[in-house]
């Protein structure tokens, strides 16, 4: 029993982070006077009449430690969700149940919900509620998982039970679901959901288990992909959110046919729709509600065609953030959101409510568009911030990406380059993914630095002086880099060479020296992959955008292209690192070294670890690759305000909180502050690629002062920057092809690749 329950409690702690719901009730919604604004027909959520302002509803003090918040249902106007204590040392440990209206208010625990119906003398029992689900009646269904601290359960008293409650907590019909058929060795419901005629359907690992309203097995259904949800349509039926493995489409529903006791119809999603946790329930209007990229999505009733409901990157919110949502007939939204924060850590969910205010009420304020092919976490904050406390301007995001197509990803490039070109060019770009150079070529974006030097409170002496240097494009800054990566090649140097760096012709002998090595990068290691990863992390030893000039018709290169053509077509990715590396198959890597990459690859490699770079003449491959990096066009009318939001980014709450941890910070105190951190953890960590795995003793886990000295030296002489020109790099494997396909020589094709490339680099230019 005791192995069973600690198996539960590893197991919900990661099912609770998917485990926002949403249910759709307009009668259980309570009109707001301020806000009250319903018409006839499907509600416009887009109507430029309106503007969204957002507020964080918090959660009111909870009791006893239970301040770990998950299975957050919003019905209507009402919010439904449980808490527990998630310290291993808690003497209670047991769900508690509480609901609130969306606005904060009526906060209460459910006054009648008794955790698991245990008798009174048994003070030592474990209740979680696994998953929870309201019906259309607005009653509660909840799945419990029960054990009793040290002892076995009582006769009688199976581990697992559904039960349905009323909405004061109060048991009106219980289901022992412990001893239904199952492959594991214990059930555990980590999906739930009923249907019109309460059928009831439960999802426990890879098996989804249908019963009636009076508890009795109907049917099962094999499901292999577990971690996933149901979906309530709009036209009663029960779908299953599924991910595929392969094809055009990562996701789509497969429907549960209760008549014919199988999968029925099979629904599928857009390639852009990849978190199962954004698909949601439908309503009166739509079939069932999902996100993509930007927006909240539903599949009219009326029409069966696709709409799109509501745009969350318009208002300051990540698509990626929302689990749960409930569109109210007054116009007003709310959204539980699971954002990114402290570091790039999941933080603990929490409510945003959303509610419409007539544009003409509001004063104005100037829009100052910001382009992205990337709504991260990271900049929604700061975007966010920016707008919650300007009182004259605002910053409205414009995602490029959302206009590519599955067939052709760069319309979106296409679009913000004729709009740069024509003069129509946002305010502010987050320049990844986008031709930087070509840009400042054309003189369409504006020098920072005469910003940083009048900032009262900045100045570059605060900043990476590298960092600095290598953002520059003829002495002008035209970027801001407020966090990056080391991108680099490394392995042992007993294989590799202990000296620094190394030429084309150096890396091409460590390769050909061990041939016992049939993947010597991993899975980097394709005729087309290793080519295209060396170009694009080392585009300035083949281009000169200032010149105009290319440097693909030589022998250097040439070279690169045969040797690359000795590798395979294809791999297999099913081989782990952590097993081809010990037996000789595989002698280096190449990719991002954080302070943990360094640990986990140190290990790996032997216990010694150099950071070769990219082969390059002076030996100076090592990439820094920005994460976000901010530029402001020449359109800008309020470049003093746009240089204000920029500099938030350096802001030290930012630079240390809000930037992922897997990155390094502009900022030179924060830097430090970084990479001397040492990481609290007592019995060590597992690493793993999900095929093999890797165990640090803890005496592994922290860096010594000769190796922090060594990737800070690495970090601070690094002075290229990755090129996010895919333009370029698509000629170049487009050139290749035809010679890793035998329709041309290698050097034909490295003719051809400088011809293409420098006609591209002309009309730039021009």
């Amino acid at each position: 029993m005791k192995k069973i329950a600690a198996l539960v409690i590893a197991f919900i702690l990661m099912v609770s982070l998917l485990s926002a719901c949403v249910h759709d009730s307009a009668d259980d919604s309570k009109p707001d006077d301020t806000a009250n604004v319903t018409a006839p027909g499907p509600v416009d959520y887009l109507s430029a009449d309106y503007v969204y302002t957002s507020e964080v509803i918090p959660f009111q003090l909870l009791p006893d430690g239970k301040t770990y918040i998950d299975n957050i249902v919003l019905a209507g106007n009402v919010v439904y969700f449980t808490a527990r204590n998630i310290d291993e040392n808690a003497d209670d440990k047991t769900s508690a149940l509480f609901a609130m209206d969306i606005d904060g208010s009526n906060f209460k625990e459910l006054p009648n919900y008794k955790p698991g119906s245990f008798p009174a003398d048994i003070t030592n029992a474990i209740v979680y509620i696994s998953s929870m689900h309201v019906d259309n009646e607005g009653n509660l269904w909840v799945a419990e998982t029960r054990s009793i601290d040290g002892s076995d359960m009582p006769d009688g008293f199976g581990t697992n039970l559904i039960r349905k409650l009323d909405n004061t907590g109060d048991e009106t019909a219980a289901f022992d679901v412990s001893d239904l058929p199952a492959d594991e060795d214990y059930i555990y419901v980590y999906a739930l959901n009923t249907d019109d005629e309460e059928n009831i359907y439960a999802a426990s690992f890879s098996t989804i288990y249908v019963l009636n309203n009076q508890g009795s097995l109907l049917f099962t259904l094999d499901f292999p992909d577990f971690f996933k949800s149901f979906v309530s349509l709009s036209d009663g039926r029960v779908a299953y959110v599924e991910q595929q493995s392969g094809g055009e489409l990562s996701l789509y529903l497969k429907v549960v046919d209760v008549e014919s006791k199988a999968w029925g119809e099979t629904i599928g999603l857009p390639s852009n729709v990849w978190r199962s946790s954004g698909i949601f329930p439908g309503n009166n209007d739509y079939l069932y509600l999902f996100n993509d990229n930007n927006f909240l999505n539903g599949v009219s009733i009326e029409t069966g065609n696709q709409v799109q409901v509501f745009n969350w990157a318009g208002n300051n919110l990540s698509s990626d953030d929302i689990t749960g949502i409930t569109l109210l007939p007054d116009r007003r939204i709310a959204a539980a959101r699971l954002p990114l924060s402290a570091g790039g850590n999941i933080s603990l969910t929490e409510l945003v409510l959303l509610t419409p205010v007539p544009a003409l009420e509001l004063p104005d304020r100037i829009i100052l568009k910001l382009a992205t092919f990337w709504f991260g976490s990271d900049l929604r904050h700061v975007v966010e911030q920016f707008n919650r406390k300007s009182t004259t301007h605002r910053i409205d995001v414009i995602d490029y990406s959302t206009f590519n197509s599955d067939e052709d990803w760069r319309l979106g490039l296409l679009r913000l380059n004729t709009e740069m070109i024509t003069g129509n060019r946002p305010d502010i770009l987050d320049i990844r993914f986008m031709p930087i150079q070509n840009y400042a070529s054309k003189g369409l974006l504006v020098d920072l630095y005469p910003f940083l030097d009048a900032d009262p409170e900045l100045s570059r002496d605060d900043l990476l002086e590298n960092l600095l240097i290598a953002s520059e494009i003829d002495g002008s800054l035209y970027r801001l880099i407020p966090a990056f990566e080391l991108i680099t090649m490394f392995g042992n140097p007993g294989i590799l060479g202990d000296y620094p760096g190394w030429t084309v012709e150096e890396f091409l002998d460590v390769i050909l020296d061990n041939p016992q090595a049939e993947r010597p990068i991993g899975n980097n290691g394709t005729k087309m992959a290793l080519l295209s990863f060396l170009i694009l992390n080392n585009m300035d030893e083949y281009i000169d955008i200032q010149s105009g000039t290319a440097f693909f018709d030589n022998d250097d290169f040439i070279e690169l292209l045969e040797v690359a053509n000795t590798f395979p077509a294809e791999i297999d990715y099913n081989i782990s690192k952590f097993h081809a590396v010990p037996d000789g198959r595989q002698i280096m890597d190449a990719g991002r070294i954080g302070l943990l990459d360094f640990q986990i690859n140190r290990v790996l490699f032997g216990g010694e670890l150099i950071l070769k770079g990219f082969p390059t003449k002076e030996r100076d491959g090592n990439v820094l690759s920005p994460y976000t990096n901010l530029a402001i066009t020449i359109s800008c009318e309020e470049p003093d305000v746009a240089w204000e939001f920029i500099r938030m980014y350096l802001q030290e709450d930012i630079q240390r909180d809000i930037i992922p941890n897997w990155l390094f910070p502009m900022s030179k105190y924060i830097f430090e502050e970084v990479i001397t951190k040492k990481i609290p953890i007592g019995g060590g960590v597992g690493a793993s690629d999900g095929i093999g795995e890797l165990h640090l003793k803890a005496e592994e886990m922290n860096l010594t002062d000769d190796e922090i000295d060594y990737l800070r030296s690495i970090i601070l002489n690094s002075t290229r920057i990755v090129n996010d020109d895919r333009t370029i790099l698509d000629m170049v494997q487009e050139g290749a092809s035809d010679f890793f396909n035998g329709r041309n020589t290698a050097a034909d094709a490295a003719r051809i690749i400088q011809n293409r490339v420098t006609i591209y680099l002309s009309e730039q230019a021009g």
